[in-house]
């Protein structure tokens, strides 16, 4: 938990030089040379390690995503998927709205469904129905990502905070992008 509170602190604190840094340059397409940050389409997928806090387990997830710039502003809107692999193999699927304050920092707020599979017998509590338990349930997800662009992708960190009835789970790890 306080490796993830760090790296969190780590990531604002570069956005925030980011934001000034940012500020000095010049964005033009012309000087941006087709690299837009503030592209129209973006493909994305981030890899990290998953941390339950309820359960304490760590284990590992995969996030991929589809946004779509709305005209010319900085906010864009999607599609997101998230798969962990562990026992009850967690899923996510959602819609996705991202806001882009810099054109290098991404936060993004994903709510939808969180997916599990069903229990075995033996984890299945006796008087609490199987269901409360596993099956679908709505899900909220909040996630930061900083981006450095090299060549046609952007590369960065990320770091997000997921909530289910069920659990918390937490991740930092990297985020992988391809804009067109």
């Amino acid at each position: 938990m306080r490796i993830l509170f760090l790296l969190f602190i780590s990531v604002a604190a570069t956005a925030c030089f980011g934001q000034e840094a940012d500020h000095e340059e010049n964005h033009d397409a012309e000087t941006h040379k087709g690299h837009d940050h503030f592209h129209l389409n973006e493909m994305g997928i981030s890899f990290a390690p998953v941390y339950f806090t309820e359960s304490r387990a760590t284990n590992f997830g995969l996030h991929g995503h589809y946004v779509r710039r709305l005209g010319e502003t900085r906010f864009g809107a999607g599609l997101g998927v998230e798969y962990i692999f562990n026992e009850s193999n967690h899923q996510t699927y959602s819609a996705v709205f991202q806001y882009s304050p810099t054109y290098r920092l991404h936060l993004v707020a994903a709510p939808g469904i969180a997916l599990e599979s069903e229990a075995d017998e033996m984890d299945h509590v006796p008087g609490e129905e199987e269901h409360d338990h596993h099956g679908a349930v709505f899900a909220i997800h909040l996630e930061a990502v900083y981006e450095f662009s090299i060549g046609p992708i952007d590369l960065g960190p990320s770091v997000e905070w997921a909530w289910d009835k069920h659990e918390i789970h937490l991740s930092a790890g990297i985020h992988l992008a391809y804009p067109f």
